[in-house]
């Protein structure tokens, strides 16, 4: 197939029952046509994805794709922002048509799913599978999250639960990739995590900073802390440990895509009424201090600090 069979067969959007005004020229030009409205700013982010680093070969494609899809939606969260627009980069080792077909039905599920539209890419034949995705996004101006805020003596808190994701990417190694192995509840949390935009956005006020977890809790705390020229005490007894994981793992497994963020601890109540108000579990798990160190403490003793905080892309 051509590169041009293969956009038109696969990635030409299909009606997804989203109107846009917004976008003034889509998929088939050199370029998308986007129109930023009166009073917002644009957020824009972009993940790659690379096999044998990110994935393995053996991941379905529907679920690659919904991944690849998630994780960019989570980067707008993160920012209070409203994911709007995408954009993929597709390197194929070869042209399957049946993985094609599974990896664009997964893209527009997650697409619907969040409101977001493909405007434009690339398709191109490389020695090995690799995805990008850049997303695009807006938020009122003035109003979006960042990690470089956080306030001495904030709360820290975090969505959900932890480790349930890395505990997954553990039990795939152990069983040679084999996703049969991996129970609903793992394989969701690898591959299909739910982004909760209407309580990110609901955190606009509240919240002092945010950032997204995917490298781990504690390598992401510490980027935090480090922009906001800060230090945390993780109080270890109130994490939120996801089934049958072990502290370890959920300090430094990644791939949860939660919130991470910080806010006055006189705002506890307004949180958990947001929280109720939109399904979302918080916890939280520590404080902001100002000693810019990264401590954990169990039952008012410190702990050591694991040799390695998180996921990096380079080791």
């Amino acid at each position: 197939m051509t590169e041009a069979e293969i956009i038109q067969r696969f990635f030409q959007v299909p009606a997804q029952g989203i109107s846009d005004p917004d976008l003034l020229l889509g998929i088939g030009d050199d370029a998308a046509l986007i129109q930023i409205p009166e009073g917002q700013q644009l957020v824009v982010s972009s993940d790659s994805m690379v096999i044998a680093r990110h994935f393995v070969a053996e991941t379905p494609g529907y679920d690659l794709a919904y991944k690849l899809v998630t994780v960019n939606v989570s980067d707008m969260a993160a920012m209070a922002a409203t994911p709007r627009w995408m954009t993929l980069n597709l390197s194929l080792d070869s042209v399957d048509e049946a993985w094609l077909k599974a990896f664009s039905e997964g893209l527009f599920a997650a697409a619907k799913h969040y409101a977001v539209t493909l405007v434009g890419g690339d398709v191109v034949r490389s020695g090995e599978l690799n995805l990008g995705l850049q997303i695009m996004g807006t938020v009122a101006a003035g109003k979006s999250l960042q990690r470089s805020t956080a306030q001495i003596d904030d709360d820290i808190y975090v969505t959900g639960s932890l480790g349930l994701a890395a505990s997954a990417v553990a039990c795939l190694k152990q069983h040679g990739n084999d996703h049969e192995k991996l129970t609903a509840a793992q394989s969701l949390a690898l591959y299909r995590p739910n982004i909760n935009l209407d309580f990110a956005r609901g955190l606009v006020g509240l919240s002092h900073a945010a950032m997204d977890l995917s490298d781990g809790l504690l390598l992401d705390l510490q980027r935090l802390c480090a922009a906001s020229q800060v230090g945390a005490v993780v109080q270890l007894e109130q994490l939120p440990l996801a089934d049958s994981v072990d502290e370890l793992m959920a300090l430094t497994g990644g791939e949860d895509y939660g919130l991470l963020f910080t806010a006055s601890p006189a705002a506890a109540k307004e949180l958990a009424t947001l929280a109720a108000e939109q399904a979302c579990v918080i916890h939280c798990i520590g404080s902001i201090t100002k000693d810019r160190e990264l401590n954990l403490v169990r039952d008012g003793l410190r702990q050591a600090i694991p040799t390695s905080l998180g996921f990096d892309h380079f080791k």
